[in-house]
């Protein structure tokens, strides 16, 4: 899976039997000679539950509320770690900007209060077994559902000396909210001669956005200026393949190759107040749509020379095709 931290969250300190740290190359292991690995080792424990909560006041008032609840088990025989968790989030920023003229005179103030406020929901799992005939797989899934409401209301003010006159009041609101899964796995099989890999990778993602911004002078109505809504859809499907081959003494070859095919799609649509009627306006990239198509092959020599030297020779070749 692509998200570490959410993984290194669910593991429970005493599920940890040791921490590995290893820099450099090392044989079998997909890096190169600028890695660094951490590889966490589990105890093997069962029916183990962890659970965290959290409380935050917000500064602009009212409190936010999250947590998180995983359960590590064996069903099966497939060892598993699911979790859920909400996490709040919200910004506040107070902004002033005072207007001055050539002869530094102040003659307009704008004063901005910016809030940016929600939640954000996210599930996992992550499974792994091993098969009677040594085979690992490891099998993860995800979903996350964020929400991002944000408003920003600005006052414009004349000043002349010490008096300040309201000129006029605007107000953008804008809700995006998003949401995305993932599926993803990986097997490794043992032969006599080397070491066959797979890996796969399917992710959605699916965002959308309204953005309003209305207008209201001192003492008027207020008006709608403008509506934008924003549709985005994007994908990735990677599958990846390998065999690694011992050859001598301390020496592996390995050939495989990589094909992902990645999608965007996206819609606006723009409306402006023409004669006091929203009306829509003529956008040139009002939809699009982007696929790509990506192909690599590689190849690598691991050669563990001796105990404090090893060389790392890789070779790789990416074409990628855009529609």
């Amino acid at each position: 899976m692509n998200d570490i931290t959410t993984a290194l969250k669910n593991i429970q300190a005493r599920q940890v039997a040791r921490v590995e740290v290893i820099h450099g190359a090392v044989a079998g292991l997909d890096v190169r000679s600028e890695g660094l690995i951490v590889n966490v080792v589990l105890r093997q424990v069962t029916g183990s539950t962890s659970w965290e909560a959290l409380a935050a006041h917000r500064s602009g008032g009212g409190v936010a509320l999250g947590g998180r609840v995983s359960h590590a088990d064996v069903l099966a025989g497939w060892k598993y770690t699911a979790a859920i968790q909400a996490t709040p989030f919200y910004q506040l920023r107070a902004r002033v900007d005072d207007y001055i003229s050539p002869a530094g005179v102040l003659f307009e103030r704008r004063e901005e209060f910016n809030q940016v406020k929600g939640t954000d929901y996210k599930a996992t799992l992550n499974t792994s077994t091993v098969t009677s005939g040594g085979t690992i797989f490891n099998l993860n899934g995800s979903y996350e559902d964020r929400s991002r409401p944000e408003t920003l209301p600005t006052g414009r003010f004349a000043v002349s000396g010490a008096t300040t006159t309201l000129l006029g009041r605007d107000s953008r609101v804008e809700n995006d909210q998003e949401q995305t899964w993932e599926v993803g796995g990986d097997a490794e099989r043992d032969f006599s001669v080397g070491r066959l890999r797979g890996l796969f990778v399917v992710n959605h993602s699916d965002f959308t956005s309204e953005t309003t911004l209305d207008t209201m002078p001192s003492g008027g109505a207020t008006v709608r200026v403008s509506r934008q809504f924003e549709e985005q859809s994007s994908s990735e499907h990677i599958a990846r393949g390998s065999f690694e081959a011992d050859v001598g003494a301390n020496v592996a070859v390995e050939v495989g190759s990589e094909l992902a095919i990645n999608t965007l799609e996206k819609t606006v649509t723009l409306m402006t107040n023409q004669g006091g009627i929203l009306r829509p306006v003529s956008l040139f990239n009002a939809q699009s749509r982007i696929r790509e198509t990506r192909l690599e092959p590689f190849a690598s020599l691991n050669w563990q020379i001796g105990a404090s030297m090893f060389v790392d020779l890789a070779v790789d070749y990416e074409r990628s095709k855009f529609k």
